[in-house]
């Protein structure tokens, strides 16, 4: 394996009266004219080597930087030239006689930093986010050694050999992960949800790279590779993690390379995890840090009768493994928490005590919480009136809630203005039953023409690899071909959804559809679950994905609630079974 060498970025510390790596000379009476209080403090950022900034190893001057001291002031300042001297964009700190702990970090913003397009220099470099710590004393000098918070993920399309050097130089490879991040007080907190879709800063034809957010991000897709007009992901699973590299941990200030290959229509990846600065390998005591903070804004602590358990009179988290929980009384039955950042949430009620409890253990970064009215989980039940809860109703329940929030391939526009937003996705109680008593549905029977042309759902997508929830819009046009057959049966397992729907679609919905096998695979997230009601997805289920003409139909293959092997299409006039699902 090829060896990549990697610059590390560091701050040269400077020394009173020798000013190293600087050219021009200077001396402690440039600082201050004597020991008395009231001088400033002189703050230096010095790089040596690292090719993390836009003019190789040197600052351009003007990067802004935010400054904290512990007793609150917080300040900015501006690199002034290639040296790394800061100039205050206002008052400087002031020398006062006493030690005081200094906090800075690059770049300053007051708003989120948007990690999705890193295409381009600036916008991936600016993604590299940047932190130190240091004590401000008697010497009035202060030099920041920043490391890096943010992963920096690169990759190597290695080897593809049924595709041309063409196709390569032009292959695009993304990654998936948090879409933008807040840099308040140099503390990163990650924003929305880890499903955004990063371009990557192209360094050659076969190689790139992009900022991430640490955490782990195991079975969740990871890498996307489009190439020569086909589209292949990669999920990271314990299980396809057999040489223990952790593919599926993001670790910060770490280099991780990830070896991409393409091979009898399969994309499979390895890595190798290094310091940003060297080759050596980075240990699993780096992913871990329990002075991660939490912020429990008036919303939270203002709720009636709160505590919290787990967290410092500062907000730090005591124990990053043990979490820490939130207890209330809950006067707003379908209320609750939220929460940015990188954890494990569970939720608890004491029904004769009247509260609730929200538990947040395994925390990897930052925690920002957040008080709804219109709180809900995976696994909440969906009901006929178009609200959801907890709470299973055998005259009201009609599916489970497997998804929240937009997925990142999701638009409304895809829903023929049926639904003006989108804030989550329901899956049907039980199967469909077919009229006729039959084990199941065909997904196509007859001669309609079901050929793709541009622009049709998931044109040009083979081999099951699709990654669109695109499932309404696929339903719509596998019935728009029957009736432009003049042949209401020619697509039974899509009909099977729109039959659902004749007393009128629940309100706030999109009625009930076929899903993309995107979707369809998504619902295994319920399989660990013991839900009243919902009959746990068992055998081979029909979804409106396909790749050619329609002969052969995608499927997800489950058993007992779980992926059951990796069988993605079969002959379309077949039966199988079809459950549908809702966008709400």
């Amino acid at each position: 394996m090829d060896k990549l060498y990697i610059h590390r970025l560091f701050l040269m510390p400077a020394v009173c009266g020798l000013c190293l790596g600087v050219a021009a000379s200077c001396s402690l009476s440039d600082w201050h004219g004597d020991n008395g209080s009231g001088e400033e403090v002189r703050l230096f950022a010095q790089i040596g080597e690292a090719d993390t900034r836009m003019n190789g190893n040197t600052w351009e001057g003007g990067e802004r930087i935010g400054v904290l001291a512990d007793n609150g002031q917080r300040k900015v300042y501006t690199v002034e030239n290639a040296s790394g001297s800061m100039v205050a964009e206002d008052e400087p700190f002031i020398w006062e006689g006493d030690e005081f702990g200094l906090k800075a970090w690059y770049p300053y913003t007051d708003g989120t930093i948007d990690l999705t397009d890193q295409s381009a220099a600036a916008g991936h470099y600016g993604c590299d986010l940047l932190y130190s710590e240091a004590v401000a004393t008697d010497s009035r000098s202060v030099n920041f050694q920043f490391s890096h918070q943010m992963t920096c993920v690169w990759w190597m399309l290695q080897n593809a050999p049924e595709y041309t050097p063409e196709e390569i130089a032009n292959a695009q490879v993304y990654f998936y992960g948090y879409g933008s991040v807040s840099n308040a007080d140099g503390k990163i907190s990650p924003v929305g949800k880890e499903d955004r879709r990063i371009s990557t800063y192209r360094l050659s034809d076969n190689t790139g790279q992009a900022m991430m957010v640490p955490g782990e991000v195991w079975d969740k897709p990871l890498i996307e590779v489009v190439i020569g007009g086909d589209t292949y992901l990669y999920t990271p699973t314990h299980g396809n993690d057999t040489d223990n590299r952790n593919t599926g941990i993001l670790k910060p200030n770490t280099m991780q390379q990830y070896y991409l290959q393409i091979s009898r229509e399969q994309l499979t990846v390895s890595m190798e995890s290094v310091a940003w600065g060297g080759s050596e390998t980075v240990g699993e005591d780096a992913v871990k840090d329990s002075r991660f903070k939490v912020n429990i804004p008036e919303e939270v602590f203002g709720l009636e009768d709160y505590y919290v358990k787990g967290v410092d009179e500062n907000g730090y988290i005591l124990s990053a493994a043990d979490g820490f929980s939130v207890t209330y009384r809950e006067s707003e039955p379908s209320g609750g928490l939220y929460y940015d950042g990188l954890c494990d949430r569970n939720r608890t009620a004491n029904t004769d005590a009247g509260t609730v409890t929200f538990s947040f253990t395994d925390v990897r970064s930052d925690i920002s919480l957040s008080h709804t009215l219109e709180y809900m989980e995976v696994g909440y039940y969906f009901y006929n009136d178009g609200t959801y809860g907890p709470d299973y109703d055998v005259e009201k329940t009609v599916g489970v809630i497997f998804g929240i929030g937009k997925h990142s391939t999701d638009d409304v526009s895809l829903y023929y203005g049926n639904i003006s937003e989108i804030h989550g996705y329901v899956v049907a109680l039980s199967d469909e039953d077919p009229e006729d008593g039959s084990a199941g549905f065909q997904w196509r029977s007859g001669n309609a023409d079901m050929t793709k042309e541009p622009g049709d759902p998931e044109y040009g997508v083979g081999d099951g690899k699709t990654t669109a929830y695109i499932g309404y819009a696929g339903t719509q046009y596998l019935i728009g071909k029957a009736a432009a057959a003049g042949d209401g049966n020619a697509v039974p397992a899509a009909s099977a959804s729109v039959a659902k729907n004749d007393d009128a679609p629940i309100t706030g919905t999109s009625g009930w559809y076929l899903p993309s096998r995107t979707q369809l695979l998504d619902i295994a997230v319920l399989g660990s679950k013991t839900l009243n009601g919902y009959s746990a997805m068992d055998g081979m289920y029909w979804t409106s994905s396909f790749d050619n003409n329609g002969t052969n139909a995608y499927v997800v293959v489950f058993g007992d609630g779980a992926i059951a092997n990796e069988t993605f299409y079969i002959g379309s006039d077949t039966q199988q079974k079809v459950r549908t699902i809702l966008t709400f």
